[in-house]
């Protein structure tokens, strides 16, 4: 009778564990929803868009799901969300972040974050307020270019292994 081999676990060294999280082009027309940051201790002073991470156990609809209830009081079904980008990131660690579209949703918008959100700018990309979180900026422009993946902050890490 043939043993079974154990088979070795895979180095954890070399796996990955990057943190997901969630972005909303919430759309009225040709304006995106602009929320500024403040009180969270990154990027305070900048806009985003309405965001959060993924929570364990969790996909990224539903989250994207819970973030909007959360951060502006809206409901939305996942037939309402059209994923537009996916931006492969190194930041602090890496990340990685899904972007959706909705046009539809129901409820009123309002700040129910008022602690980490000083305020709400319906703008469209033009006309709106500056400064703007960096990645969500090209992630923007990627979905405006019809590109569906960039990458954000690895530039450093390439041209280094280019001139090496």
């Amino acid at each position: 009778m043939d043993q079974v081999q154990e088979q070795k676990p895979a180095s954890l060294d070399l796996r990955q564990t990057p943190f997901l999280a969630v972005h909303l082009f919430l759309a009225r027309g040709d304006e995106i929803l602009w929320l500024l940051r403040q009180g969270t201790g990154w990027l305070d002073g900048f806009y985003s868009v309405v965001a959060g991470h993924v929570d364990v156990g969790e996909s990224a609809i539903a989250a994207m799901i819970r973030e909007a209830r959360e951060e502006v009081g809206i409901s939305l079904s996942p037939q309402q969300l059209e994923h537009v980008v996916t931006v492969h990131r190194d930041s602090d660690t890496e990340r990685v972040d899904f972007f959706f579209l909705a046009r539809d949703f129901e409820g009123e918008v309002c700040n129910m974050e008022p602690d980490k959100c000083g305020a709400l700018t319906w703008a469209s990309f033009e006309q709106a307020p500056t400064p703007r979180v960096p990645y969500v900026e090209a992630a923007f422009e990627a979905w405006r270019e019809g590109k569906a993946y960039i990458e954000f902050g690895w530039e450093e890490q390439f041209t280094t292994s280019l001139v090496s």
